[in-house]
This record gives C-alpha cells, sequence and structure tokens, in this order.
C-alpha cells in the first residue's frame, strides 16, 4: 500500500512540474513579445525621425486688407474699410468721406483746400502738429466739448463763441450736441497752410462727425496720424 500511494504521488508530482514548466513557458514567451515590440516600436520611431520631411507649399492668405488709403492731389490718409469717398458730393476744393452706408451713416469727414464752409464751428478740437519731414500730421487728442471751458451763464446764453483749447482757436458750437471736431494746428487755428512737395502752399481745413451712439474719439487720431500733404 506504501508503494502504492508513493508512487501516486511522484505521478501528482510529475503532472504539476509539466504544468508549472507550460505555464513558465507562456509567460517567458508573453514577456519576448513585449520586448521584440518594444525594440520594433522604438525602431520604426527613430527611422521616422531620420526620415526629411516633405517640404511645405507656401500658404497664400485670402484675407482681404484691413485698411485702405485715400488719395488726392492734395493729401492721402488711411482709414478701415468703413470709410468710403463721396465723388459726387466732392469738388476740386472739397473732399467728402463718409464711414457706414447710404442707409446707416456712421460719421463724415470733409478736407477743404483753399475754400471754406459756410459755418466752420464744432463741439471739439483737435491739435496737430506738422512733423520734420514737413509733409506728415502728428495728433494730439480730440478735447472734450467746448462749452465746458465757458462759464454758465456763456453757456445758456451763448449759441456760439470763438475761443482758444488746447492752443487752438476756433469758433465753439456751445449749443451742439454733435460729436463734431475740427482740426487745428497748434498755437494757431483750423485753417493750416501748408507747403507741398511742388513747392506751392494751399489752405486745409478739416472737419469730422462722429455720428455714432458712442464716438470713437481716436479714430479720427487715428487718420490724422496717416495723413499727407501731397
Amino acid at each position: 500500500m506504501t508503494k502504492y500511494q508513493l508512487g501516486v504521488n511522484q505521478a501528482r508530482q510529475r503532472k504539476f512540474f509539466r504544468w508549472a514548466w507550460k505555464i513558465l513557458a507562456v509567460i517567458i514567451l508573453l514577456v519576448l513579445l513585449v520586448l521584440l515590440a518594444i525594440f520594433v516600436d522604438s525602431w520604426l520611431q527613430k527611422r521616422k525621425a531620420n526620415t526629411p520631411s516633405k517640404a511645405t507649399d507656401p500658404v497664400t492668405s485670402t484675407i482681404a486688407p484691413s485698411t485702405q488709403i485715400f488719395t488726392s492731389p492734395y493729401f492721402q490718409f488711411q482709414t478701415d474699410k468703413n470709410w468710403r469717398a463721396i465723388a459726387n458730393e466732392s469738388t476740386t476744393t472739397k473732399y467728402v468721406y463718409r464711414r457706414g452706408t447710404d442707409n446707416h451713416v456712421e460719421g463724415d469727414m470733409t478736407v477743404y483746400i483753399n475754400s471754406s464752409p459756410d459755418d466752420v464751428q464744432a463741439t471739439r478740437v483737435m491739435p496737430v502738429v506738422l512733423n520734420s519731414d514737413g509733409t506728415s500730421l502728428e495728433a494730439s487728442f480730440v478735447s472734450d466739448h467746448c462749452k465746458k471751458n465757458l462759464s454758465k451763464p456763456q453757456q445758456e446764453n451763448t449759441g456760439e463763441v470763438t475761443l482758444t483749447l488746447n492752443s487752438v482757436r476756433f469758433v465753439c458750437d456751445v449749443d451742439g450736441n454733435l460729436f463734431s471736431v475740427i482740426v487745428g494746428l497748434e498755437n494757431a487755428t483750423p485753417v493750416m497752410n501748408f507747403r507741398r512737395p511742388d513747392g506751392t502752399n494751399a489752405n486745409y481745413i478739416i472737419v469730422f462727425t462722429d455720428l455714432r451712439f458712442t464716438p470713437q474719439a481716436d479714430e479720427l487720431e487715428k487718420i490724422m496720424d496717416t495723413f499727407q500733404i501731397r
């Protein structure tokens, strides 16, 4: 009986060892497969990194310019795309530009050359200076409503008055509610006399009106910083 039991135990041990070796072989095979996969992936990544990339074709932008330049025989300036020249209201001595559309006008700018409007008054003023190059302007800033510089009785009893504001002497539209701005030379008046590149002189008067619910004073400042005498 003892010999029989011993034989059974030995048979079971051999069977167990065979099963264990099979499991171990499977585990070793899986480890080898994982290592092989890692090696192959690393090799492919290195090969890809060493392969010259295809030349990139240049990309052509289709975005339209956001600014435009208006020119005349006497001047040129730059605005955004919302402005347009009004040919049927312009002459050889008056150039009219408008912001917006016919159905929704947001503003106007008129440049008078050697002429003057019938009523040269505004609620605000913006001084400019002539740059050292003699052909371009440098803008200051648009003032507050000119009536703020008057006493209360003057504000109540005066329709218009000539005063000096920010070093420019002009006619203040005391009762006016529009955001109207006249451009003037520092320490001078809105009648700006400039020497042109051809050696002749011309008088320039620039009037700007912003009709938007919230006027943008810096728009005129930006325009005048691009203004050049021709």
